[in-house]
């Protein structure tokens, strides 16, 4: 199941994947967007929202895909496509797709500089440092440092957050 909410024109949209009977889902998550609203200090309740009644979703028929449904869901709204063209035939490809983002996000990490100014070194023996606050990879050259550091290294960055 997925909710939608479009602040600016205040709608909200509940798309279910799952078998109709489960109308108590739909209310569970219209409850918890009023909760949410409320902790925010919103001042518009929920019963100043009115419901989007132009989003729609195929059913899926297994009662196992119903993740992968809402990740193709929300990824066609993203790009402005109606999801009532989702099927559960779609499922296996998106999981492919999925998996082929991830794999190929992981790989650019690992060969990519952080560093705002990186000078894409092209040497044999690239030497990289890690940042002990952000995570974040950087080249040793980028970072303008000859040596790994002995102790907890910090980017640019974190070192200024430091300071403050």
């Amino acid at each position: 199941m997925l909710l939608t909410a479009d602040v600016r024109s205040k709608k909200y949209g509940i798309l279910n994947s799952l078998h109709p009977s489960y109308k108590t889902a739909a209310e569970t998550a219209l409850n918890l967007w009023s909760k949410y609203l409320t902790a925010r200090n919103v001042v518009e309740k929920i019963g100043e929202w009115t419901r989007d009644t132009t989003l729609c979703s195929s059913k899926q028929g297994n009662g196992f895909d119903c993740g992968v449904f809402v990740a193709m869901q929300s990824e066609a709204i993203a790009h402005g496509q109606d999801p009532c063209v989702i099927r559960q035939e779609h499922c296996c490809l998106y999981r492919r797709y999925i998996y082929q983002r991830i794999i190929h996000e992981s790989k650019r990490q690992e060969t990519t500089c952080n560093a705002m100014d990186c000078t894409r070194p092209t040497d044999d023996r690239i030497q990289w440092v890690q940042c002990d606050n952000c995570t974040g990879w950087f080249h040793m050259l980028c970072m303008r440092i000859n040596k790994a550091p002995d102790g907890p290294f910090y980017c640019h960055n974190c070192h200024s957050r430091r300071r403050c």
